[in-house]
């Protein structure tokens, strides 16, 4: 891996993101998002991406064995875990993944701590999955 460019920032506006829509009509309004990046992709990920993209048809794809293994083995090295694939579950999204985890844990009308301010998604998640919202103030 090489050097990664993180102080180039690229004009991020009419390119339909939710983080710049707003300042579209401002452009110097400055928009403080989470996890929403404003540095150029590192360019291993970039080609990779690309790479995949000239080789394969979109469509659903199934995870290879060595993805599994990778999860394994890190969770063992890093934290003495011993986890079988049959234990692991791919979530598209740290929101979809609180909402698993909501209803593997709680039941109806459990209380479930958030620490806010925080992502706005993870109260409304709370309050989707029919849970009693409990808000420990970090202000």
């Amino acid at each position: 891996m090489g050097q990664y460019d993180f102080t180039t920032r690229p004009n991020r506006l009419k390119q339909f993101t939710y983080k710049w829509q707003s300042s579209e009509d401002n452009p110097d309004l400055l928009q403080l998002w989470v996890a929403d990046m404003d540095f150029l992709p590192v360019p291993e990920i970039k080609d990779a991406i690309v790479s995949y993209g000239q080789e394969h048809i979109f469509g659903y794809n199934y995870f290879k064995e060595s993805l599994y293994q990778a999860v394994i083995d890190w969770e063992k090295s890093e934290h003495g875990y011993e986890v079988k694939k049959e234990d692991i579950s791919f979530i598209d999204g740290v929101v979809p993944a609180i909402s698993v985890a909501i209803q593997a844990f709680t039941q109806k009308g459990d209380a479930v701590l958030i620490n806010s301010p925080v992502y706005y998604p993870f109260a409304r998640t709370v309050r989707l999955n029919d849970r009693k919202l409990v808000e420990n103030s970090l202000s």
